[in-house]
């Protein structure tokens, strides 16, 4: 409920209660990406811009800022824009479980209630996944300068 107050010296207070819980936070984030992938997408078909290019070798990831290797999910938005992009072999060099995560956020846009059990498992399958993909590609040169040389 807003409530409007005027203060004898003449302030006038608006108070408008913020109650979004985490789920509805996260829905917002998830949406948000999803807009800005839509958006890269039509940049990069319809003007040729190609919102990577304009950060040659920067990196997001505080993990490879402090210890300079890769984590798990590097690579993960790369990959993202370039499925928004239509960019189907680079998404996978970049990062294959952008081929998964992408489905998964369009699928908790467009549900609005999600078995909580159901979803708990495949997040912890899809972590372990990514997981072992990393150790893959840490004991494996190759695979690692495959996906992460313009990173």
């Amino acid at each position: 409920m807003n409530s409007i107050k005027l203060s004898p010296d003449g302030v006038l207070t608006i108070r408008i209660p913020f109650r979004r819980g985490p789920e509805e936070i996260l829905r917002l984030i998830v949406g948000l990406l999803l807009l800005f992938l839509v958006i890269s997408g039509l940049l990069y078909r319809v003007l040729s811009l190609d919102i990577l290019s304009w950060l040659p070798g920067f990196s997001f990831c505080p993990f490879k800022f402090i210890t300079g290797h890769p984590c798990p999910g590097c690579g993960m938005l790369r990959s993202l824009i370039r499925l928004g992009q239509l960019e189907f072999a680079s998404a996978f060099a970049y990062h294959p479980f952008g081929f998964v995560l992408l489905p998964f956020m369009i699928g908790y846009m467009i549900s609005y209630k999600i078995n909580r059990l159901i979803s708990t498992r495949i997040a912890v399958v899809m972590l372990i996944s990514v997981i072992l993909l990393w150790i893959a590609r840490l004991a494996n040169p190759e695979l690692l300068l495959l996906a992460y040389s313009a990173i």
